[in-house]
């Protein structure tokens, strides 16, 4: 059961619905706790600190991310690299720059040793976020390059979802950076390929930014 609902709450998180995913993980915590598994404990609570900031109140979701970890350390559990990459996304939620890069050092030291790639891109992707934010919204190459080899680390991995996320956000610097044209066909590339989940964030974030990017008939 506990397994059962640990899976589900990740299925929110992935699908960006905050609300549902504390009210799923709340539920993990508690069986979790009875039935004396820490494993399922520590990434209860860590998802639900991930919920919690997702819905704006990122200190305190910060700090059940924390407790998450501590948890998982006193057990001698390997935490995994995603985990890293939901706490780096929410200190830089609050301008904690610095920790997050910190956060982000230690998940690719951890998949370096373990092998563990298929979070990779998404690492990377979180980096470009946090060096964007570093400078103050200036771009720079290394910004772009970030985010540039994201994107072929998902293609090559074919994890479409992931290349979705990194792409818009790729398009968007572009967006403001002067180049429409070259953001329009990035975006478009990658979203032509969904058939369906058009509801979800990214999809209709995605969306959202082509018809803005969208050229003007002649």
């Amino acid at each position: 059961m506990v397994f059962a609902l640990h899976f589900g709450t990740a299925v929110h998180r992935f699908r960006g619905e905050g609300a549902i995913a504390q009210t799923q993980a709340e539920g993990v915590v508690a069986l979790a706790s009875e039935q004396g598994f820490p494993y399922f404990q520590a990434a209860g609570t860590y998802l639900r600190g991930w919920a919690i900031a997702e819905q704006g109140q990122v200190e305190a979701g910060i700090a059940d991310m924390l407790e998450g970890r501590r948890i998982w350390q006193e057990s001698g559990i390997r935490q995994l690299g995603q985990v890293s990459l939901l706490l780096a996304e929410a200190y830089r939620k609050v301008d904690r720059v610095k920790d997050g890069l910190a956060v982000l050092a230690e998940a690719e030291a951890e998949m370096d040793k373990s092998h563990e790639k298929w979070w990779q891109a998404e690492l990377l992707r979180t980096r470009g976020e946090l060096l964007l934010a570093s400078q103050d919204g200036e771009n720079s190459p290394e910004v772009t390059a970030c985010f540039q080899r994201a994107i072929r680390t998902a293609h090559s991995q074919q994890a479409k979802s992931l290349e979705l996320r990194t792409s818009i956000r790729l398009a968007t610097l572009w967006q403001e950076h002067g180049k429409p044209d070259d953001a329009y066909q990035l975006l478009s590339n990658i979203y032509g390929w969904f058939t369906e989940g058009f509801d979800t964030p990214d999809l209709w974030a995605a969306k959202k930014l082509l018809d803005e990017l969208a050229p003007v008939p002649a």
